[in-house]
């Protein structure tokens, strides 16, 4: 797992107003642009896989990894059409309500949960196309690095 700065935490946190905008106007699997340019950043609303992973039952283990392949997915085909950044992160979020979780009182920010964070220099992502059967497999390829910060709901 890769250490997260305090700087680059700072940099890298949303405002309430995005949030809340992502979090009204975004629909299942929605890519969202948070930061445009050298070092972009994006967020993926990936409710629509942890449904799925809730519905079939699935592990929080195998639930991770396709999350993960996934997530290596989007990067990739956003690396493709951002010819100007220089390093892409895909920051991977679900609602909380969504899944039971109390959110009465809550920011916007604090209605979503942040599972994970994908990020890799533009140059690689490009060429990262076995990315996804990779990160499928268990196994994390060079080249991108994921930190996982958050969990998955509980399974009821």
């Amino acid at each position: 797992m890769q250490r997260v700065t305090r700087d680059e935490e700072r940099r890298t946190r949303l405002s309430p107003l995005f949030v809340l905008a992502f979090a009204h106007s975004a629909q299942l699997g929605s890519v969202a642009t948070a930061r445009n340019g050298a070092d972009t950043l994006l967020v993926w609303d990936a409710s629509a896989v942890v449904t799925d992973a809730e519905r079939t039952g699935a592990s929080d283990e195998a639930a991770l990894r396709t999350l993960e392949a996934e997530a290596a997915t989007i990067l990739v085909e956003q690396a493709r059409k951002r010819a100007s950044a220089r390093t892409i992160s895909l920051r991977v979020v679900y609602p909380r309500a969504a899944f039971g979780e109390p959110v009465y009182g809550a920011t916007p920010a604090q209605a979503q949960v942040t599972v994970l964070t994908m990020r890799a220099r533009r140059s690689d992502a490009v060429r990262g196309e076995r990315w996804r059967d990779a990160f499928a497999a268990g196994r994390r390829p060079s080249g991108v690095a994921v930190t996982v910060t958050g969990s998955l709901p509980e399974q009821h």
